[in-house]
């Protein structure tokens, strides 16, 4: 996933992409508008994480970046981002 400065997001849920908005309040971070496109994925599994990650996003109560420069966000469920390769 990546944070576009002007409040959007891009990125990808292991098989969809996927499009949004994210707000920053102080420490608050809020994900809106969530989109995937909608392609068949391979397995039940990569299918599960499919649907749930744009919930994930709308319900985040939480963040932090680590020392290795991942992104997490807690809520319900934990997202952990890798930083994109230089």
């Amino acid at each position: 996933m990546f944070l576009i400065e002007n409040g959007e997001i891009t990125g990808s849920t292991g098989c969809n992409n996927l499009i949004g908005s994210y707000a920053v309040d102080g420490t608050a971070l809020t994900f809106s508008t969530i989109g995937t496109t909608r392609m068949a994925c391979q397995g039940d599994d990569l299918m599960a994480q499919d649907a749930s990650v744009p919930e994930a996003l709308t319900n985040v109560t939480g963040w932090q970046v680590d020392g290795e420069g991942r992104l997490h966000l807690t809520g319900a469920t934990e997202l952990v981002f890798e930083p994109r390769a230089a």
